[in-house]
């Protein structure tokens, strides 16, 4: 339970979370647990237009049965802009039994079981967003040019949350490219063999495997267009590889390269 005392304090922040534990029985009489815990968070450093303080407050709400680790997990996550009741800004609900502040994303992660990975979702601490989806946390591309920097994510279709709905057995995963906002380009990888994917990055003609990708100045280009002259590359084994050419911050889909036997499809 959220209590306010706005009433008292019509132009301040005056909440109070309470958490629970309640058991009961199914109908085959098996134990079920349910626990609610509500916490709060205050993020001071973000940029414009939230110059203010954000305040978060966490629910995270759990079903499972005694003896057992799977459950049912969801997470609710609310905003405030600064102090002020008045300003809740986003409001969004999510699978997951695990959430924490990531760069400019709220991270929501449902752990994985048995075969299946664990998968992030990644929500705009700005807007409240749903923006990315990934079975690893995305990689950086940070371009010369002050505050212009992309995200690279793949979610694997192994994930314990699905890629895309529905379901479809040769879909292996899909391949997000976008800022800290909007994907601008997701792109479904398909097969009939087996495929577990892993972002790497060619730049200046060499393979790149660190976490986050530097670029260099290039003469005449500024801006979105310093976003050039290198590639992602989805890496299966050493034969089967995805490379992704990127010039003026638009990965070139037309001349990718794609072994046989696998094909893309832009994800709208």
């Amino acid at each position: 339970m959220w209590i306010s005392n706005l009433a008292q304090n019509p132009t301040r922040l005056d909440q109070t979370a309470t958490s629970s534990v309640e058991t009961s029985q199914d109908e085959d009489g098996q134990w079920v647990i349910t626990t609610t815990n509500r916490t709060f968070e205050f993020i001071n450093i973000l940029p414009p237009p939230l110059s203010e303080p954000l305040c978060l407050r966490r629910e995270v709400k759990r079903r499972y049965h005694v003896w057992q680790e799977s459950g049912e997990s969801i997470i609710k996550v609310e905003g405030w802009k600064g102090v002020n009741p008045a300003k809740k800004i986003w409001t969004f609900e999510q699978e997951g039994s695990e959430g924490s502040v990531w760069n400019e994303f709220y991270r929501v992660t449902m752990p994985g079981c048995c075969a299946n990975l664990t998968t992030h979702s990644f929500y705009n601490l700005q807007t409240g967003r749903k923006v990315y989806s990934a079975t690893a946390d995305p990689v950086t591309i940070v371009a010369p040019e002050p505050g212009v920097y992309r995200y690279v994510a793949y979610h694997s279709n192994d994930g314990i949350l699905p890629a895309l709905k529905p379901y479809n057995q040769e879909l292996k995963g899909v391949i997000q490219y976008g800022t800290e906002k909007t994907v601008l380009t997701k792109l479904a990888v398909y097969a009939k063999r087996d495929l577990f994917g892993q972002i790497k990055f060619r730049y200046q003609n060499k393979v790149v495997e660190t976490k986050d990708l530097q670029l260099e100045k290039v003469a005449g280009k500024k801006g979105k267009a310093s976003l050039s002259n290198f590639a992602i590359i989805l890496w299966f084994s050493s034969t089967d590889e995805i490379v992704l050419p990127v010039m003026n911050d638009t990965i070139e889909v037309s001349q990718a390269s794609v072994p046989f036997g696998i094909r893309l499809e832009v994800v709208k």
